[in-house]
């Protein structure tokens, strides 16, 4: 059996250095803790004096915002699928008092077999339980909840925001129960 890996590269920019170096190796922590089949998975990490490397899955299938843009919809069947894999994903981060904070379709990979995997923990927070808040702005803000865009601190829920908003906005809700036939016609 043939391995393969993507080697991702994460510089350190001088204007942000200290930011750009938290992050990093926020990254780095939250990829090296978490052990999770829709998660991508961190093999090795490894740092010169400007860069932090990290060999992680090489996934075949790409991601999803490229496969939403070369199909016209999803069946029923594949909403499904995404959405109860990303749904365990996230509760698993969330139990590890993790707050993903940048889901969109582009941060989630598919694998040869069509199953998803998280990626790109650039923005995440650890040590967040459900009392704790966190107050930076930060993700794409088509999918952020109104709580981080208002910096009134944010919790996990605001993933669950996220995952609302990637459902609506992808017209995955039009699945729910079955109903996109009727609107589809």
């Amino acid at each position: 059996m043939f391995i393969t890996w993507l080697l991702r590269v994460l510089g350190r920019s001088t204007t942000h250095a200290v930011r750009d170096r938290v992050r990093s190796k926020m990254e780095r922590d939250i990829l090296a803790e978490v052990n999770h089949p829709f998660i991508v998975k961190l093999h090795y990490a490894f740092q010169t004096e400007g860069k932090l490397y990290l060999i992680l899955d090489f996934l075949r299938g790409g991601d999803l915002f490229t496969r939403l843009s070369k199909e016209v919809m999803f069946t029923e069947e594949d909403v499904k699928f995404y959405l109860a894999e990303l749904a365990l994903a996230l509760d698993h981060l969330h139990g590890l008092g993790i707050i993903y904070r940048d889901l969109k379709p582009e941060n989630i990979l598919l694998d040869e077999e069509g199953h998803i995997k998280i990626t790109d923990f650039g923005l995440s927070k650890e040590a967040i339980d459900h009392d704790k808040r966190a107050y930076s702005f930060c993700g794409t803000i088509e999918y952020m909840a109104p709580e981080v865009v208002n910096r009134r601190g944010h919790t996990q829920s605001a993933d669950w925001w996220s995952f609302g908003v990637l459902m609506v906005m992808e017209k995955w809700y039009l699945f729910v129960g079955g109903v996109a036939s009727e609107l589809w016609g």
